[in-house]
């Protein structure tokens, strides 16, 4: 039952064949059983998670079912707030930071009668590494095996059966690669179409996104149509509609455009080319027409993203540092350091480039519907190699390519299973669409995981 999808659950709790009760006790059992050896869970809220489930238990023995999600036991990233309970992003420097008030993507999902878990564990201020007084998350695949950057916990909770899906949030990656390494779907919308309010230190002013991070992209609608909208809170969330994302999977993709481009994927690896070659595949026999394009050149953007990135995060954080940098680690006090070092003419000499590049690629989907493209040049690597690339231009070329990318333009990008290494652990390939196509890359991901088996696979625990 702990590696059932959001739909499979949901069905049982309605038909009354299980009880919330019972479903956040399995789940409080699993994390406090296997959470010790895999550090996905920053902060575990048993007792309001019960009170929530026994809350759910009786509105839907009343009747009173209140969607999909009611019942369903969920967790989210450390960077959420949620009132009363601590929201650390990751740092130590946080750790006494309590919210009086929700995230507006936990507040949603608390009215959809969601029972929330607990905070999980992700990388100091969701970049780079965890913080080095912190416990790292594990890959449930495989110790030695990336687990994934930031959101991190995230990754390892759903894949080992600790929860049914997560919010998560992507600056540069950091939905799409803890779903790649640990053979789930990830969801990276429109950027504004998820409110950003109560998300604690990020870089929200320019390319954080909040998403759901689940088994499917069913389940990944189905949290998209809860969290998603318009949000006084956050001015800069989008006002358009929010469709009923679950009704549009069924949409037939037969005629769909989608575009590959070898030179874009010029330094990935053989296993990793193989994987995206086998979906293109999937896609033509379901329909869809593979066609070749030009991906607007990445370099320069690719180049400019830690910068970029850094000047937000010095913003985030300007509370706490420099005044407490001995509670960030060399890496992020480095950082932090580096965006506080910029300039105006810096930041204008970025935004410039970024805007052509926005521009460029939405004029590219003029011609396709979808891009499929890799997530890092190299097939589930692992934490040595990870390491070892460390974070100059091999960091650039193989790991932030084929992700940084699509939160500068704040296109939508979907991430979903493709296939396994050698040794047994997950590749990811990823879908990216035009702004609010998210209704065409979850149809589309839905269609492939109706015909392949990758995402139905679990590690053993």
């Amino acid at each position: 039952m702990q590696f059932m999808e959001i739909r499979e659950i949901s069905e049982l709790l309605e038909s009354k064949e299980v009880s919330p009760v019972e479903l956040a006790s399995l789940m409080l059992e699993r994390i406090t059983s296997l959470d010790p050896g895999l550090h996905s869970y920053a902060y575990i809220m048993a007792e309001t998670a019960m009170s929530e489930a026994r809350a759910a238990e009786a509105e839907i023995l009343r009747g009173r079912r209140r969607g999909p999600l009611h019942g369903v036991p969920l967790a989210v990233k450390d960077q959420c707030w949620t009132a009363g309970v601590p929201t650390a992003a990751g740092t130590t420097v946080l750790r006494d930071n309590v919210p009086t008030r929700d995230a507006t993507v936990v507040r949603r999902l608390r009215e959809a009668g969601a029972t929330i878990l607990g905070k999980l564990s992700m990388a100091e201020a969701a970049f780079g590494d965890h913080h080095p007084s912190l416990p790292a998350a594990v890959n449930p695949w495989d110790a030695k095996t990336w687990v994934g950057s930031s959101s991190s916990g995230a990754g390892a909770a759903i894949a080992a059966g600790l929860c049914y899906g997560a919010v998560g949030t992507d600056t540069g990656g950091s939905i799409r690669f803890p779903s790649a390494a640990n053979g789930l779907t990830g969801f990276k919308p429109t950027w504004g179409r998820v409110s950003a309010f109560g998300i604690e230190g990020s870089a929200q002013g320019t390319m954080d996104h909040v998403g759901p991070i689940a088994r499917s992209a069913y389940d990944c609608a189905t949290m998209l149509k809860v969290i998603a909208g318009d949000d006084a809170d956050d001015p800069t969330t989008l006002i358009a509609e929010v469709p009923d994302y679950p009704s549009l999977l069924e949409t037939d993709i037969r005629g769909l455009r989608i575009g590959m481009d070898p030179q874009f994927n010029a330094d990935c690896d053989h296993v990793t080319l193989n994987v995206l070659s086998s979906a293109s595949k999937v896609f033509q026999n379901l329909g869809a027409r593979v066609v070749e394009v030009s991906i607007p050149d990445v370099s320069e953007i690719v180049g400019d993203w830690k910068a970029a990135c850094a000047i937000d995060l010095a913003l985030a954080h300007e509370r706490t540092f420099p005044s407490h940098r001995s509670e960030y680690s060399r890496e992020i006090a480095a950082m932090l350091d580096f965006g506080r070092s910029k300039s105006a003419t810096d930041l204008r000499r970025i935004l410039q480039k970024q805007q052509k590049f926005q521009g460029r690629l939405e004029r590219l989907f003029n011609n396709v519907d979808v891009l499929l493209v890799p997530i890092t040049g190299i097939a589930s690597p692992t934490v040595a190699q990870m390491a070892e690339i460390g974070y100059g231009r091999k960091w650039q070329t193989q790991v932030m390519h084929s992700t940084c990318p699509f939160n500068i333009s704040g296109s939508p990008a979907l991430v979903l299973p493709g296939g396994f290494t050698e040794r047994g652990t997950p590749i990811g390939t990823q879908l990216v669409g035009a702004h609010l196509s998210e209704h065409v890359l979850l149809g589309a991901a839905h269609k492939f995981q109706q015909v392949t088996d990758y995402h139905r696979r679990y590690p053993s625990l």
